[in-house]
């Protein structure tokens, strides 16, 4: 009995420390957001200063801060893709390395989206809705075969 409730406790503890590193995560991402805005030139419009590449950088990390903490939230494979999507995108766009880099990134992407079409079964809407596994054991075996 003892070893069920440190069980349920460390879980518990487990679930708190990933609810407050998504807080922190989305916190940053929120402060990086309000300084790429002020960055960018949108509200003091100069040229000279205005780096696309930089722009996009921040951008692509914005986007994969916000999938990560989706990711963090979530617990689907779904969630897993979406980040190494995003991940793989921008350092095919960003980085701009030789052509062999870039079609190794295509093909990562293109293998990533074989995945998520064939590998990873589809869930129910309600699955998405509340994240909780409310289908019964017989439509997660349907939806597997």
């Amino acid at each position: 009995m003892e070893k069920k409730r440190l069980t349920d406790w460390l879980s518990k503890g487990a679930y708190f420390a990933e609810v407050l590193i998504s807080f922190v995560l989305l916190a940053a991402v929120v402060i990086l957001l309000i300084a790429t805005v002020l960055k960018s030139g949108i509200f003091w419009p100069d040229v000279h200063h205005l780096d696309f590449n930089e722009f996009l950088s921040n951008v692509f990390n914005l986007i994969i801060g916000v999938e990560f903490t989706k990711m963090l939230c979530k617990h689907t494979p779904d969630t897993v893709v979406e980040v190494l999507l995003f991940a793989i995108a921008r350092q095919v766009v960003i980085t701009h390395g030789n052509i062999w880099e870039s079609i190794l990134g295509v093909v990562a992407i293109a293998g990533l989206f074989a995945i998520r079409k064939f590998l990873i079964p589809q869930l129910p809407k309600h699955w998405h809705q509340n994240n909780e596994t409310d289908c019964s054991q017989s439509e997660l075996d349907n939806m597997a075969a």
